[in-house]
């Protein structure tokens, strides 16, 4: 017998199709998941192949096969990304079960690029502690050169007062002298803190990178 040709082999294996799912509509679900399954390598590429993982995913949670209607609708998800079904045509139980599958589909992608793409976010650099040393060096040299100052005038008061109360010298020297400690260490604090700030403004963080995982079944971010 001569071999048909691809048109009517595409009839009759169309026709097989919509006999098959026409068990599905009579409410033979175990028949019409064998059936349909048993001829879907036949189906790779046509337009009836995701009607036909359709309907074996109906079939199986028509069965309370739960997992493998899931695993259909995964596998169906994974060739055809944008499959969808109707939710108002098909019992609850089905789109629940769909709803379900499409999320773990979208989960375990994320997870899947996540693992082997982790995303460069930000080569950052940490500004906020060299800014808050830079900060406190400009006020420590400011309040450096205040107590100079008012330590020299002290100092100037006392070489130029004369009077017979000692309690009054003695005020100006102390005075003259707290300044200049004052002073001293204003301008110690000064010393330290500017070049370590613009030392941490030049010190390179290493690049920050965002990693989307699936942890517990649970969508996580995590910054490395």
């Amino acid at each position: 017998m001569a071999a048909l040709a691809a048109p009517e082999r595409d009839t009759l294996l169309h026709g097989r199709f919509a006999a098959f799912v026409s068990y599905y509509e009579d409410g033979d679900y175990r028949k019409a998941s064998d059936s349909l399954l048993s001829i879907l390598p036949l189906l790779s590429g046509s337009k009836d192949e995701i009607v036909a993982y359709r309907y074996i995913g109906f079939s199986y949670a028509m069965l309370n096969w739960v997992d493998k209607a899931k695993q259909t609708f995964k596998s169906a998800l994974t060739k055809y990304p944008g499959m969808d079904i109707d939710t108002l045509e098909v019992p609850p139980n089905i789109s629940i079960v769909f709803r379900q599958a499409k999320l773990e589909r979208t989960l375990e992608t994320l997870d899947t690029a996540a693992v082997h793409r982790p995303v460069v976010v930000v080569a950052a650099r940490n500004i906020v502690a060299p800014t808050l040393l830079l900060s406190v060096s400009i006020l420590s040299a400011v309040g450096s050169a205040g107590l100079f100052y008012t330590g020299n005038q002290q100092y100037l008061k006392y070489k130029s007062v004369n009077t017979p109360d000692q309690s009054e010298l003695d005020k100006y020297y102390s005075n003259s002298q707290n300044a200049f400690i004052g002073g001293v260490v204003c301008a110690v604090i000064t010393a330290v803190a500017l070049p370590v700030s613009i030392y941490l403004y030049n010190k390179k963080v290493p690049a920050s990178r965002l990693k989307a995982a699936v942890v517990h079944g649970v969508p996580s971010i995590a910054w490395q």
